[in-house]
C-alpha cells in the first residue's frame, strides 16, 4: 500500500512540479557511455532498495529542457531504458525515496543496440559445398561493409538451437540434421543507416547463391531517423 501511495505522489509531482527548476545539467553521472545513458540525483532517499519508476518529461535543446508529455516517447523509450538499466548497479543500489533524472541520447542508444545484432541471415541449400560457401563468403567480404561474417554449419545451427532452449525432440525422429547452412552478417557501424541497410539487402540476393535471406529488421532500423535523434529526459523514483 505504501508503494502505491508513494508512486501516486510521484506521478502527481510530475505534473505539478516545475521540472525546469529541478533540472541540473551540471550533475550528470555516466551510466553507460556506449548507450548514451546518464543520470543525476535530485534527492537521496533513506529506505531499502526498491523498484524503479520512470516518467518522460521532455528533451534537451540548447542546454535547456523542453517540457513534453508526448505519450509516444513515454511508451517507446520507457521499455528500452528500463531494460538497459536492469543491470546498472548504480541504479539498483539506490534506496527507496530517491528521485532524479535519467538522460538518454537516442542516437547513441540505438547505434549501440543495433551494432550487437545480426543484420542479415543468408540460408543456403543443404548440398552446397564448402568451396561454394567460401566463395560466397569472399564475395561478401569484398563489399567492405560487414564487421562480422559468420558461417553457420548445420551442426553449429543445431548446437545454437539447443543452447537457446528450443525443443529438439524432433532430432530423435530424423536420421539427419535438417537445419540449413547459413551465413550471419553484422554491418560495420558506419553502415547502420536505413538507406544503406536497404540498399545492401538488395545487393545480397544477386551476389550470393543463398536461397533465402532473413532480415530481422525488414521494416528498417527504427530509431535511427533524424526525427528521433534527441537527448530525452525521464524523471525517476525508487519506490
Amino acid at each position: 500500500m505504501y508503494k502505491i501511495c508513494f508512486l501516486a505522489g510521484f506521478i502527481f509531482c510530475m505534473y505539478s512540479c516545475n521540472t525546469k527548476k529541478s533540472f541540473d545539467n551540471g550533475k550528470w553521472q555516466t551510466l553507460d557511455s556506449t548507450r548514451g545513458l546518464s543520470y543525476s540525483i535530485s534527492e537521496k532517499g533513506k529506505g531499502d532498495k526498491g523498484d524503479l519508476a520512470l516518467k518522460y518529461v521532455g528533451w534537451i535543446k540548447d542546454d535547456k529542457l523542453i517540457q513534453d508529455t508526448a505519450a509516444k516517447s513515454q511508451a517507446i523509450f520507457e521499455q528500452f531504458i528500463t531494460s538497459a538499466l536492469a543491470d546498472q548497479k548504480e541504479i539498483k543500489q539506490l534506496p527507496t525515496g530517491t528521485t532524479g533524472f535519467i538522460r538518454i541520447n537516442t542516437g547513441d542508444f540505438f547505434q549501440k543496440n543495433y551494432a550487437e545484432i545480426k543484420h542479415y541471415i543468408l540460408y543456403f541449400p543443404r548440398d552446397i559445398t564448402d568451396k561454394m560457401l567460401a566463395e560466397d563468403s569472399l564475395k561478401l567480404e569484398s563489399l567492405g561493409v560487414f564487421r562480422k561474417i559468420d558461417i553457420i554449419s548445420s551442426e553449429k545451427a543445431l548446437t545454437k538451437f539447443t543452447e537457446d532452449g528450443q525443443d529438439t525432440t524432433w532430432t530423435a525422429l530424423l536420421k539427419s540434421n535438417p537445419l540449413p547452412v547459413s551465413i550471419e552478417l553484422t554491418l560495420k557501424k558506419e553502415f547502420l543507416t536505413n538507406e544503406k541497410y536497404d540498399s545492401i539487402k538488395n545487393i545480397l540476393a544477386e551476389l550470393t547463391s543463398a536461397t533465402d535471406i532473413q532480415v530481422p529488421y525488414a521494416n528498417g532500423l527504427w530509431g535511427l531517423g533524424d526525427e528521433l535523434k534527441r537527448v530525452l529526459v525521464f524523471k525517476f523514483v525508487i519506490f
